[in-house]
């Protein structure tokens, strides 16, 4: 789901029956407030629904612009340093499918 407030009650809406999350990080300075919000979001959330063990991966995106935060800046901010962390640029298929392959065996695992 989109990032923006304005999807906060879909994204929540989402989660009560989801089986893994992708969370898509923006490597834009300008939204490096909103990735962190967005996480903490997502965490409580899945605190509120007692799903506290959804797989989630994790995926950098637009690794091809000009001037985005270096990786370990973002990862830093997001406290993911020892997650599952994948370079993308989804506008062009890279690191889409190798994401999916990832948290597909730890969906699995779940059901």
């Amino acid at each position: 789901m989109p990032g923006q407030e304005l999807y906060k009650l879909t994204r929540k809406s989402v989660l009560k029956s989801v089986d893994g999350i992708v969370f898509v990080a923006d490597p834009n300075r300008d939204r490096q407030e909103d990735n962190v919000n967005n996480l903490a979001d997502m965490f409580k959330n899945l605190e509120d629904y007692e799903l506290p063990d959804t797989p989630i991966m994790y995926q950098l995106n637009k690794r091809d612009m000009p001037a985005i935060m270096p990786v370990r800046e973002v990862v830093d901010d997001l406290q993911l340093k020892g997650k599952a962390i994948y370079l993308g640029m989804a506008s062009s298929g890279v690191s889409v499918m190798e994401c999916l392959k990832g948290i597909t065996p730890e969906v699995v695992s779940k059901i």
